[in-house]
């Protein structure tokens, strides 16, 4: 479940949305065929005020900051399907079978986003905030 305070959202182009908001948030999936092209993507959709949130799995940026009962099982997934789908695509970045805020924050930091923070965490998401 996500909460969110005060925010709207609207999905750029789609027709049976009629609302406009100047926040955005964008669920990604860290393997996407192009992350760094999806985050370009999102960026050109942003009002130039507006906030891209991404809710990813916890994950530290060392191999040994994981090695937990969670981050044992994230690993897991991750190298079985987030990891081979990743690098049998055209782009084929392969962030890694758990992507920290770090290798994220750059990924997000080359699509041309100058601000990124972590806006809030749980022992299972980590929530990435980007600002054009």
């Amino acid at each position: 479940m996500y909460v969110c305070r005060s925010a709207s959202f609207r999905l750029s182009g789609h027709p049976s949305v009629k609302s406009s908001s100047r926040r955005v948030r964008q669920a990604w999936e860290t393997q996407s065929r192009d992350p760094e092209g999806a985050a370009r993507h999102v960026l050109q959709s942003l009002d130039p005020n507006g906030t891209w949130m991404i809710v990813e799995p916890f994950a530290h940026d060392k191999l040994e900051e994981n090695l937990n009962p969670i981050g044992r099982v994230f690993y897991g997934a991750s190298t079985m399907l987030c990891t081979p789908a990743s690098l049998s695509q055209e782009v084929g970045l392969g962030l890694g079978a758990q992507a920290g805020e770090g290798r994220l924050s750059k990924v997000m930091k080359s699509a041309g986003f100058t601000r990124v923070r972590r806006a809030a965490e749980t022992p299972f998401n980590i929530v990435l905030e980007g600002r054009p």
